[in-house]
């Protein structure tokens, strides 16, 4: 199915997070099916970009939802989000900031073992 949205990129598989995040100002995790970790998600967050996912997104999560990530469970929803925090400066930066937090007390050493991965299996 194809997608002509002006301003909007749908990809998949992306080869460095960091780049893909860096060209984005809002991150989409649209998950569907639970289990799993969602390293994504933390990744975007320690970039520095707003994150919107679903509740299944979420799971195991409870931490950060609604202070650090937004939550979508329809389509409606991610554009109403989407909307809001561009229309809002001070809800993105507070999004922004508690992400930043978040990710500094609860995953920094995680991350960095993650972005040393990355970094050998792009080498490979």
């Amino acid at each position: 199915k194809k997608y002509n949205l002006e301003g909007v990129d749908i990809v998949g598989e992306v080869a460095s997070m960091g780049d893909f995040v860096h060209s984005s100002d809002i991150v989409l995790s649209p998950v569907r099916i639970g289990g799993g970790t969602r390293l994504k998600i933390l990744e975007a967050m320690a970039w520095g970009r707003p994150v919107i996912s679903t509740a299944i997104g979420l799971e195991g999560n409870d931490a950060f939802v609604g202070s650090a990530v937004r939550i979508a469970n329809s389509p409606h929803q991610f554009l109403s989000e989407i909307e809001y925090l561009l229309d809002n400066s001070r809800a993105w930066d507070d999004c922004v900031n508690n992400a930043l937090h978040y990710i500094e007390a609860e995953h920094n050493s995680r991350l960095k073992l993650v972005n040393i991965f990355n970094a050998l299996e792009s080498k490979f």
